[in-house]
């Protein structure tokens, strides 16, 4: 069975990069996969953004901060809130090239580090 890999991504007004992200995250080959989107407080359109994606799709799971706290905190927040056995970073200005980035990175892992 596959292992489960979180993929967080927290973002702070990036209306015009964040859909591109999630939909690189959803076009992946490897099938088991949690998105956690933390809004850092966005003050534009990309909190709706975040909750068309996380109403829509079982696997994305929305989190608001209470206050702007900065991508490092966002991080943690989103790695407390993962299930995952493996964790991945995204920024919400950057995206996934290849449909098989996560499966490759699962694989490689699973062959040079011991992962139970």
């Amino acid at each position: 069975m596959q292992k489960l890999v979180s993929v967080i991504i927290p973002f702070y007004n990036s209306s015009l990069t964040l859909e591109r992200s999630i939909q690189s995250i959803l076009s992946q080959d490897y099938t088991r996969l949690e998105v956690i989107l933390i809004d850092d407080c966005s003050t534009d359109c990309s909190t709706s953004i975040a909750l068309k994606y996380s109403s829509r799709y079982r696997n994305i799971k929305f989190y608001q901060n209470k206050t702007n706290l900065g991508v490092s905190c966002s991080r943690n927040i989103g790695a407390k809130l993962s299930c995952g056995e493996l964790i991945s970073f995204l920024d919400s200005d950057d995206y996934y090239i290849s449909n098989s980035k996560i499966s490759n990175s699962v694989s490689l892992i699973e062959k040079y580090f011991s992962v139970s």
